[in-house]
Order: structure tokens, then C-alpha cells, then sequence
């Protein structure tokens, strides 16, 4: 319980919560609400730009704004105010989307959803398959979003959106977030996150849930949905990127003897993220097949071991792989090394002396002819 002091010394800049719907939003909005004294929480189910203006007034000291954003709203909020959002991985949020569009008539896609199969769901309703990249968007502009490439063509502005907001939290890293959401508002108590599995409370068979996973990975291949949903893995990979940043400050987050980077942390322009690997096809001249994760991480002396495969195994001298580790956006590579195509795992070690700069690993690739490159991530170690 919280008292009626500890919410008179909570935040003293106004919050607004961007809730972006089936992200865990109604349970975080739910455990914000107890900082506040109830006279001063708004909430409003659609945020439109009429309903914000008449908010205005009242949008200053300890005040917590909650709502889905309407349309071009994100101009209008005022700069003191502290605006804060939920990102969820885009598998389990595209599914839980799904599924509750199917569970309640009164949703304007219960139809949909409720009679035609995944891959007809999002090819009819494509924004579907980058829901939180489409919602982020609207926020920024009242132009409607037409067409599947308008997704992949604007990510930039979602990515510049989320790289300016106070916090994104990451609804898959409750600990991260509750840590995270007490320092960027300054609660005067440690936050505690309260997630729920929603699909579960509705009496989804867990096999059902898994099927639709299993549908929406393979709708990473597809040649128009394919694209949009790598958009949104991209927003997903970059809100990961800031919670190391958040975690990186002021003491930094301790690499243990063995960390883990799965792919998914890591971007590819050429590949497809399937089943928890990239895939991607060589070909040619000089193209960067992976890169990311983008990670905070403090000074010191580390290895990072990248993880892959190829197939069919090329002749010998064919191909060459590049494995790189940058600081920073446009810093000086700190280390680079040539790999022989035979090996599948590559250490390369180095010194990082910046932790206000995040480091970046890349693969590139040169000289094949049309072999597969599977990316699994990377094992990082403090030495």
C-alpha cells in the first residue's frame, strides 16, 4: 500500500503513459496509478488531439496522463512532460492482438479474426503485423498509414520517437522495467510490475497459442508481410538497446563469466529472422549481413563470440566473412578480423574504454554464390 505522503513526493513533472494496446499496459497503468493521488490521473481509452487539447490545463506538477494515443497526438504533448511506453516481442504481441480481436465481438476486427486463418488475418490487415511500429506512427501524424511499404519506408520516425521518450520498458523484462520506471520517475518506492498472461486467462489452449507463433514465424518469408514484420522486430530490438542503456547507468550491467545475445537482438537488411535465427542469402560483391545489438556496457576488457552456420558448405577460397566490433555509431572499428567460410564460431577480443558509447557487432560478406548464412548470436565475456 501506498501512502497518501509517498504519493505527495512522487514524480513532479507530469507523466504521460503511451499505452500501446495487449502490450501489459492495463497492468503497468493499473500499479502507476498507486503513485498518484487520484484527483490528479487522467485516463482516456483513445487520446485524440480534441481530448488532449481540453487536458492541457490540468497536464502540469504530479500529474499521470494514461490513454491509447490517437492520431497525431505526439506534437501536442508538452515537452516537461515525461512520456513513457511498453514495447512487447512481436511473435507474442501479433498473437495476443489475434487473439483478443477474435475473443470480443465488439472489436472492429472480431470478424476477421475470428473466421480466417493468421496468414489471411494480416495479409487483409497488414498493419497488424507491426502493430506497435503502426500505433507509434499514428501518434506522430494524422496521415493515415496506406500501405504496407509506408511501415518499412517510416520506421526511422518510430525509432527516433522511442529513442526520445523517458523510458520504454520491454514487457518480456518485468525486472529491467520496474528498475527502470523508478529512476526515470523518480518514484519515491521501488516499482513493482504485475504481468499477466492474458491469452492464458481467456482459456487459450496452449497449443492454440503456439500454433499461431508458429504461423507468424513462418510469415517472416512472405514477400509483402515479410518486410513489415522485420519493421517491428527492428523497433523491438531497438527498445532491448535502450533498456541496456538504462540498466548501463551509472554502474553499468556485469557481464558474467558467459552472456548470451540471441539473434533477435540484431538487425539484418538482407536476411529473415526464422525461428530464433537469421537467414540470410550470400551472393556476390561487399553486403552487411548482421549487425547490432547496439548494448551499453561498462569499460573493460571483453570477448564476443559470434555464432553461425553455412549451407552448403562453399568451395575452398570462395567467400570470405568479416566479423567487426564498433564503438559508437561512426567510431573507429576497435577490432576487425577475416574468418575462413569452414569455421562456425569466431572470438574476437577486445578493449572498450567509452561506456557512454554503445557498441555494435556486424557481419559482412564477400565473394559467394548463393550459400545460406544462419545467425544464431553471440556469447559475450568479460575477461
Amino acid at each position: 500500500m501506498i501512502s497518501g505522503r509517498s504519493r505527495a513526493s512522487g514524480p513532479s513533472r507530469p507523466v504521460f503513459f503511451f499505452h500501446i494496446a495487449k502490450t501489459g499496459g492495463t497492468s503497468l497503468a493499473e500499479a502507476l496509478r498507486r503513485y498518484w493521488n487520484p484527483d490528479h490521473v487522467l485516463t482516456r481509452t483513445v487520446l485524440g488531439r480534441e481530448l488532449l487539447l481540453g487536458a492541457r490545463p490540468r497536464l502540469r506538477g504530479r500529474t499521470l496522463l494514461v490513454g491509447h494515443p490517437g492520431p497525431g497526438i505526439m506534437p501536442l504533448i508538452p515537452k516537461k512532460m515525461r512520456v513513457v511506453t511498453l514495447i512487447r516481442r512481436p511473435v507474442d504481441h501479433a498473437v495476443s492482438n489475434v487473439l483478443h480481436a477474435a475473443s470480443y465481438p465488439a472489436h472492429p476486427l472480431h470478424e476477421d479474426a475470428a473466421r480466417l486463418s493468421l496468414r489471411e488475418f494480416l495479409a487483409r490487415n497488414w498493419w497488424q503485423a507491426a502493430p506497435q511500429t503502426a500505433a507509434l506512427l499514428r501518434a506522430l501524424s494524422e496521415e493515415e498509414l496506406s500501405s504496407p511499404q509506408q511501415i518499412q519506408w517510416r520506421l526511422g520516425e518510430a525509432l527516433a520517437l522511442i529513442d526520445r521518450l523517458s523510458f520504454v520498458g520491454v514487457t518480456e523484462r518485468p525486472d529491467s522495467l520496474a528498475r527502470g520506471l523508478t529512476r526515470a520517475l523518480e518514484l519515491p518506492l521501488p516499482f513493482a510490475f504485475p504481468h499477466l498472461n492474458t491469452a492464458k486467462e481467456r482459456g487459450v489452449p496452449e497449443a492454440r497459442v503456439d500454433e499461431l507463433r508458429r504461423q507468424f514465424e513462418d510469415l517472416r518469408t512472405d514477400e509483402v508481410l515479410g518486410p513489415v514484420i522485420a519493421a517491428e522486430q527492428r523497433l523491438y530490438a531497438r527498445a532491448l538497446a535502450l533498456g541496456d542503456r538504462a540498466e548501463a547507468r551509472p554502474n553499468g550491467p556485469q557481464v558474467g563469466r558467459r552472456m548470451w545475445i540471441p539473434a533477435e537482438r540484431f538487425t539484418s537488411e538482407t536476411g529473415v529472422l526464422h525461428r530464433g535465427a537469421w537467414r540470410a542469402g550470400l551472393e556476390g560483391p561487399r553486403s552487411q549481413v548482421i549487425y547490432g545489438p547496439f548494448i551499453w556496457l561498462p569499460a573493460g576488457t571483453y570477448a564476443v563470440s559470434f555464432h553461425w552456420k553455412l549451407s552448403p558448405r562453399p568451395r575452398k577460397g570462395r567467400g570470405l566473412l568479416e566479423f567487426d566490433v564498433l564503438l559508437g555509431a561512426v567510431d573507429p572499428i576497435v577490432v576487425k578480423a577475416w574468418n575462413a567460410v569452414q569455421r562456425q564460431a569466431m572470438e574476437l577480443k577486445f578493449v572498450h574504454t567509452d561506456p557512454g558509447k554503445h557498441l555494435e557487432f556486424r557481419i559482412a560478406a564477400e565473394g559467394f554464390a548463393g550459400e545460406i548464412f544462419r545467425f544464431d548470436g553471440v556469447w559475450m565475456r568479460a575477461r
